[in-house]
């Protein structure tokens, strides 16, 4: 997986569109490449010297490019990620650097603090915080702690919360967008990789380091892949074995998410592998594409969008203008379980997203999520670590992010009361429990107590 990271700059023209030379790299490597031709690599020197001679410039965020898609300069000098033949009329496109003025230059220095301080709603006059939610996590203790963040933000600046709905982000240009100024917080637990570090930061809540593989359990895929299992192989050697003993036609990845990160640097260096890998835009276009022959195709995919994958409806394949395969429905998939499921080279942090270098907002929701920790300790409604049946650690670990321990949490951000008020929380929780015969329950809380304690 290719992102763009610096762009040639030249002057735009008045009345079109105009690409421009721009270079790339994997999320893994220090090499740099001239757009997408491999036969000519970069060293990370090499760059700095023609970005120090003014004749390559950084880009603010980096944004993945696949084939079909190139750079492009608009007479505005907004630099745009989009389609080689029709950049106007790309859905798809992607502003990765605003203009103002001569090219070069332009870094986001206003906070979003700043930003939510100007934006007035003309009718109430009041203040507006947008938020987006793309229910990688949906209902239960962990988006109702997003929500309470999100309240606790708009208490923090007298503002209204306002819901994006005008159009879908994808995960890969959250970044971007965020930079931008499309939103200001997420309720979506976000992933830290190495090159979105280099744009985004989080306040942390976890750590993310398992990926899985979608296949047909009907498959001559799956069926080498249970082989691999007994042999404990790696994702790299699964994959290796099932290419050699199966005809496979393609292994489809996600936009820049951990897993693509993941499959690109294990397999880099084998071409049989990194040949088969096909980037592709959202679930719904990969689960038409791997309907279509589910013998031969497979996904390698985050834990959690496992889950976003069975919410696509044949309503959803038809209105993205897709021949709905004649196998929709009816295939069982294995993914997440014990065949399926492999360790990443490293784990990830995850938590709720921010710009890189905007300490302010950081702060600001960093001081939120602990004031929406206490409000939940205090009314014994706080439901954090993975022992809790019904907890945000057990949500979150079925998205495969394992959660720092509350007081761990606590400790990080000086607030070991909300730790205090948690045990005295889960003491009440006990004598409830043995009050209501529910012995079973009580030794599990009794065990979440000593955990909280040690």
């Amino acid at each position: 997986m290719f992102s763009v990271t610096h762009f040639v700059p030249r002057p735009p023209e008045p009345d079109a569109w105009v690409q421009v030379a721009y270079f790339t790299r994997t999320d893994e490597t220090g090499i740099y490449f001239c757009g997408l031709n491999l036969d000519r690599p970069y060293s990370e020197e090499e760059i700095k010297q023609r970005v120090a001679a003014n004749t390559v410039e950084e880009l603010p965020v980096q944004v993945p490019i696949m084939k079909g898609k190139t750079v492009w300069i608009s007479p505005d000098c907004d630099i745009w990620v989009a389609a080689e033949d029709d950049p106007l009329n790309d859905a798809h496109k992607v502003r990765v650097k605003k203009g103002d003025g001569p090219i070069g230059g332009y870094r986001v220095e206003k906070s979003i603090v700043e930003r939510v301080g100007s934006r007035v709603d003309k009718i109430t006059n009041r203040k507006q915080l947008v938020t987006i939610n793309k229910k990688y996590v949906p209902g239960g203790p962990y988006e109702d702690l997003a929500r309470l963040i999100a309240s606790k933000l708009c208490e923090l600046h007298n503002a209204d919360e306002k819901p994006c709905y005008e159009k879908p982000i994808r995960w890969d240009l959250i970044p971007s967008f965020l930079i931008e100024g499309l939103f200001d917080f997420c309720y979506d637990p976000y992933f830290r990789t190495t090159s979105r570090g280099e744009s985004v930061n989080v306040v942390q809540i976890g750590w993310i380091e398992d990926m899985t593989i979608v296949v047909a359990k009907t498959s001559p895929i799956y069926t080498e892949m249970v082989k691999c299992r007994t042999k404990n192989y790696s994702l790299r050697e699964t994959l290796i074995h099932c290419n050699n003993e199966v005809d496979i036609d393609k292994i489809a990845v996600l936009g820049e998410v951990v897993s693509a990160t993941e499959i690109i640097a294990q397999v880099q260096d084998n071409y049989g592998i990194s040949k088969l890998i096909e980037s592709m835009r959202d679930e719904v276009e990969m689960l038409h594409w791997v309907e279509e022959e589910p013998d031969r195709r497979m996904i390698v995919s985050d834990i959690g969008f496992v889950r976003m994958l069975k919410r696509v409806s044949k309503q959803d394949i038809e209105k993205n203008r897709y021949p709905v395969p004649k196998s929709f429905g009816t295939v069982i998939y294995s993914a997440n379980d014990e065949i399926t499921k492999f360790k990443m080279s490293k784990r990830y942090p995850v938590g709720f997203v921010c710009p890189l270098r905007d300490i302010r907002w950081k702060e600001e929701i960093e001081k939120a999520f602990i004031a929406a920790l206490r409000d939940l300790a205090q009314t014994s409604s706080l439901l954090w670590d993975k022992q809790h049946g019904d907890g945000i650690g057990k949500e979150l670990s079925e998205v495969g992010v394992e959660v720092i321990p509350l007081r761990e949490i606590c400790e990080r951000y000086k607030a070991m009361d909300v730790h205090d008020l948690y045990i005295e929380q889960l003491k009440q929780e006990i004598d409830r429990a043995v009050e209501r015969e529910e012995y079973e329950l009580a030794n599990q809380i009794k065990k979440e107590l000593e955990h909280q304690r040690i």
